[in-house]
């Protein structure tokens, strides 16, 4: 009954993951991708209540992710110091990555709760699992924010690694909705 919702939920999450740029425009705009997030939630949220909780985020997500339609090739932080970068741009990318790490919250919430229900334990640790590495990156990411500036302005490759394992992390993500959906997609609640 629900599986609809959750593939919906993977797929905008997938048009979040991907960034494809031409001439500094997203083809693949992340707002269409939190568009398809929200209305899966509103789907989902007949399931849980959880799901429902995290519909305000993906909505304020799409009003955040607006200014990531076009960046000029100043805004990429792995060629040009945070310094170069507007001070309002920064401060809505903080926003977007708590909003994002909200709504996270309340999806896997919502997912491990659903999977204890249904004495589902393998997808109740593995959610688990995720959810913590998802969170310690995420952490990583806001808490590395402020050394931008100095020390990761002189060291680029520690902030490579930093998104490379964030990325990972939105990997398993994914992984972790498709798997929800197979396994709680048919469930009625």
């Amino acid at each position: 009954m629900y599986w609809n919702y959750y593939n919906n939920l993977f797929w905008g999450f997938l048009l979040v993951l991907i960034n494809i740029r031409f001439g500094g425009f997203n083809i693949l705009p992340e707002f269409i991708g939190f568009i398809i997030i929200y209305n899966a939630l509103n789907g989902l949220a007949q399931q849980h209540d959880y799901f429902y909780k995290a519909r305000p985020f993906a909505g304020a997500l799409i009003l955040l992710s607006l200014p990531n339609l076009y960046e000029t090739p100043e805004q990429n932080l792995l060629m040009y110091p945070i310094t170069n970068q507007n001070l309002l741009m920064v401060l809505i990318g903080q926003a977007y990555i708590i909003i994002h790490i909200l709504m996270v919250y309340y999806i896997s919430r919502a997912i491990s709760e659903l999977a204890e229900e249904m004495a589902l334990a393998d997808l109740y640790h593995y959610n688990n699992s995720v959810w913590r590495f998802y969170l310690a990156l995420s952490s990583a990411m806001l808490a590395a924010a402020p050394f931008m500036y100095t020390i990761l302005a002189e060291f680029k490759g520690l902030l490579v690694i930093l998104i490379i394992l964030a990325f990972i992390s939105l990997i398993f993500l994914q992984h972790l909705i498709h798997r929800a959906g197979q396994e709680l997609g048919s469930h009625n609640s």
